[in-house]
């Protein structure tokens, strides 16, 4: 401490052994021999401090005594000779007064000479950071202000300020001092400064061009080693930020302060690869991956693990060695893989390290590189993760859970992460007070639950609740992702039961107030997967009354996408009675009509959907034809191109004919068997679209304003060619719409369906019999039944033709007579549908729920028949009765 460096007045401290001598380092000297030492009176600014070494100056005034042979407390001037001696009071001339070691108290704003800067509070900035800034005075001029009583000069100042590192601002002050008028534009300067985004830390994401006033601004991005070559303002501005490599134009006004504002404007108006990911609606790794040469090792990443090298001293031999081997791997090769070899044995160590800073770098490299590199990794590569995600440290937790939520994209990944046991440890971090953790373990369940075999996992960890919780979020991150979660949950019937039981309706239903699109959407579709079922229909009725004009009013409002899936929704609540009517009631019929009639084929498809449901309730009927969408059904039936909507167009005509006490002479207006024989007569008609079409013919044969136009209009021909298309479902609907045609009794209908007996109708009914016993469940009893109709309808006819043709009543004994196996099964709906031979008219179809998978149940008894096919015997054993009947 002797010698040429300088040792202020704190070195001493006075010893009460040995009286007037004061210890200097470990050893005790008298003042006299101090004062020969080097510099040692030299006052130290920053470490002295005289009210801390008023012993010491006491010392100093009784040895000055002692040396006049006068006492201390008696000589007045002994001050000033200590002064005069020591110098201790005075600050030499040569002296810069340096920052102060300690914050200078708050509010102050100016040095006592009235020149300098001093930190404050209110300048929002830490002390440390304040200390480091780079300040630029660009502009200091004299201005005049011409006032009543004469001009009034100032001086206005406009400085910039940066760290250097993204971090920037410009600040203008006002003052009749130049000094002052610098002072007060760098406090506002410091004040106004932002964070701009540099691309690798030393250039710009993109080109700009700018129009601030009368400037237009040009700044484009360069290559490393570029430089910064633009003018000498801007070149001051981009040295305070930042920014190494950049070229750059000023058109127009080069006002220095119109260009200085025009470059900060410019700066704001980057868009980040986030940003870009966002407005495309793509991922974050595809748009680096085009725009920023793939997968590299990010900046952040290097530096994170480069700060390491600054606690060697603190570490353990395998961390530091691990420390080496990255940053030695990040200086020959910036395209390295974080999931194999080296890299990840080094990153391990950090990651199992007690240090934070350690785990926190190896954190963000996980986070940051699985943003670029998503793809199926091994389990030594998501231990170190997982681990990581258990530290006490929550930005640590952060970095890991978003490394996870990122691999999670990768169906390989997201099992191996549930088997190494991921989901306890993300439902704990769900649970975590901090947003940015909630966002992130909530995102990575989100992805999670995407994967089927998950699903079930994921409900038993525990993390329904909290999901559901998350869903109240006043986060709009937190909110999304959430929503997004509990709609993958949604998926399977008994998850949404779990659902309902943990008080989701509740929140979906609130959701709908969302203002964000894409959590509207999710929470939409999440009510429109719990209406699937009775039971979720049940929840909904009884947790949400104002559902039905709740969703009434999304549609109207909102954009398409929710618009259509809105009519989805609506579309699976209508399978409940109560829902059917409740719809209607509260305007669903006036807001479905502008869906039909839009030339977006989603809406219309879903509005189609909804009516289809609608029109089953008998109640119905006249509200849907009065609203006028009758004919905008009627022009849905032949677009042969959209086989799903057509379909759904002839459900709900079909299911709005089916009752027979109303008038259906506004079909007839709206040309229904117009439209219905285009659509029959053009070829290559899907075959789910023909059923549909049969299915319809059987219910209008049973009507009495609409069997006469099918046989007038020659359709029997186009529904004997259905016999023979080849499909199941619809050779038994046809069967059920010329059995209901016959059996009505009306005899032209008979008489029509004889005239092709020689012409099709033979040969189809002798192959629906002759059928093998495993395809033929729904077709030989239709067939069966359309020659019981026929028998009643024109016995004589029929015995007669029936007798002569060996080959059809061979068939109808062998069905008769024939030891079916008790594992023969015939449907349900096989019988349940057929009408009465003597007239009982069809009723609607069950709703249509396409969401659900439930096959048709079939009725299998182990001993004896069953009863459908015990029927269908009967059947036939009737038939072969009344042909050998000799009256």
């Amino acid at each position: 401490m002797l010698g040429s460096q300088s040792v202020g007045v704190r070195a001493f401290t006075v010893s009460a052994a040995t009286g007037d001598k004061v210890q200097l380092g470990s050893d005790y000297v008298t003042l006299k021999e101090a004062q020969n030492k080097r510099g040692l009176f030299k006052l130290d600014p920053i470490y002295d401090d005289v009210e801390e070494n008023s012993s010491v100056i006491n010392l100093w005034k009784r040895q000055k005594a002692a040396e006049l042979n006068a006492d201390a407390s008696a000589m007045s001037h002994i001050d000033e000779l200590v002064r005069k001696e020591h110098n201790i009071f005075e600050v030499p001339d040569d002296f810069q007064r340096p920052y102060p070691k300690y914050p200078p108290p708050k509010g102050a704003v100016i040095s006592d000479d009235g020149g300098d800067m001093v930190w404050s509070a209110d300048l929002k900035i830490p002390y440390e950071e304040f200390r480091r800034l780079a300040k630029k005075t660009l502009i200091v001029k004299r201005t005049v202000q011409m006032t009543r009583k004469g001009k009034m000069p100032s001086m206005y100042a406009m400085v910039v300020v940066g760290n250097g590192r993204g971090s920037a601002g410009y600040g203008e002050g006002k003052s009749d001092e130049a000094a002052k008028a610098v002072l007060f534009a760098t406090r506002a300067a410091i004040k106004n400064m932002s964070h701009f985004p540099r691309y690798d830390e030393r250039t710009l994401y993109h080109d700009i061009e700018h129009k601030f006033k009368a400037t237009k601004l040009f700044l484009w991005a360069r290559r490393p080693g570029f430089g910064c070559r633009v003018s000498p303002v801007i070149h001051n501005i981009f040295e305070c930020v930042g920014i190494h490599d950049i070229a750059g134009k000023v058109h127009g006004s080069r006002n220095p302060m119109n260009v200085i504002k025009a470059v900060f404007e410019a700066l704001k108006k980057q868009r980040i690869p986030s940003d870009l990911a966002k407005a495309r609606g793509l991922r974050l790794v595809d748009v680096n991956h085009t725009y920023y040469q793939g997968i590299r090792t990010t900046p952040r990443v290097a530096s994170a693990c480069r700060t390491c090298t600054e606690y060697q001293p603190l570490l353990a031999d395998r961390e530091r060695q691990a420390v080496a081997t990255l940053v030695k791997l990040f200086e020959n090769d910036t395209r390295i893989s974080f999931y194999e070899g080296e890299p990840l044995r080094a990153l391990t160590v950090l990651a199992r390290s007690d240090v934070h800073h350690l785990q926190l770098s190896a954190a963000t490299a996980f986070s940051e590189i699985s943003e670029f590199d998503v793809r199926a990794v091994t389990r030594e590569a998501l231990a170190p993760i997982l681990y990581l995600l258990q530290s006490m440290y929550a930005d640590v937790q952060q970095g890991a859970s978003s490394a996870l939520g990122n691999l999670a994209g990768v169906s390989e990944n997201k099992r191996l992460i549930v088997e190494l046991g991921g989901l306890e440890l993300l439902v704990r971090q769900m649970l975590s007070p901090s947003t940015d953790a909630q966002i992130n373990s909530v995102g990575c369940i989100t992805n999670l639950a995407a994967d089927e075999e998950n699903k079930l996992a994921i409900a038993r960890s525990g993390a329904l609740v909290p999901l559901v919780r998350l869903g109240r979020s006043r986060d709009m991150r937190v909110q999304r992702n959430a929503t997004g979660a509990l709609l993958n949950m949604t998926h399977r019937a008994e998850l949404r039961q779990m659902l309902v039981a943990a008080g989701a309706v509740t929140v979906l239903g609130e959701l709908l107030q969302a203002k964000d699109e894409e959590t509207l959407y999710y929470a939409i579709t999440a009510l429109s997967n719990i209406a699937v079922d009775s039971d979720g229909r049940d929840a909904l009725w009884k947790a949400q009354a104002g559902l039905v004009a709740e969703l009434l009013h999304i549609m109207q409002t909102r954009k398409i996408k929710v618009q259509a899936q809105v009519a989805l929704t609506l579309r699976n609540l209508a399978s409940d009675a109560r829902y059917q009517l409740a719809i209607v009631q509260h305007g669903g019929l006036d807001a479905l009509l502008p869906l039909l009639q839009s030339s977006y084929t989603a809406l219309v498809v879903s509005a189609a959907a909804c009516l289809r449901n609608l029109s089953i309730h008998a109640d119905n009927e006249d509200p849907i034809i009065c609203a006028g969408l009758l004919p905008e059904l009627m022009d849905l039936v032949p677009q042969a191109d959209q086989p799903e909507l057509q379909c759904h167009a002839i459900a709900t005509i079909r299911n709005l004919a089916a009752n027979n006490g109303s008038d259906k002479q506004a079909f007839l207006d709206a040309g229904l068997f117009d439209r219905f024989q285009m659509t029959l007569e053009v070829k290559g008609v899907q075959p789910q679209v023909l059923c549909e079409l049969a299915a319809a013919f059987s219910v209008f044969a049973l009507n009495d304003q609409l069997w006469r136009p099918i046989v007038e209009l020659g359709i029997c021909r186009l529904l004997v060619q259905l016999l023979r298309c080849g499909h199941m479902d619809t050779e038994y609907n046809t069967c059920l719409a010329l059995g209901s045609l016959v059996g009505k009794g009306h005899p032209e209908a008979a008489e029509e369906l004889m005239r092709f007996w020689p012409r099709g109708l033979r040969k189809a009914l002798l192959q629906a019999l002759t059928l093998p016993e495993y395809a033929a469940s729904n077709v030989r009893p239709g067939a069966l039944w359309v020659i019981m109709a026929l028998l009643n309808s024109r016995p004589a006819v029929v015995r007669k033709t029936l007798r002569s043709d060996a080959p059809i009543l061979t068939a109808i004994e062998s069905i008769g007579g024939s030891r079916v196996s008790s594992s023969s099964t015939c449907t349900s709906a096989s019988w349940g549908l057929l009408p009465s031979i003597f007239g009982a008219s069809t009723k609607p179809e069950d709703p249509d729920e396409s969401t659900l998978n439930a096959d048709n149940e079939t009725a299998v008894v182990d001993d004896g028949f069953a009863p459908e096919v015990q029927r269908m015997h009967s059947l036939a054993r009737q038939i072969v009765a009344l042909v050998q009947d000799s009256d």
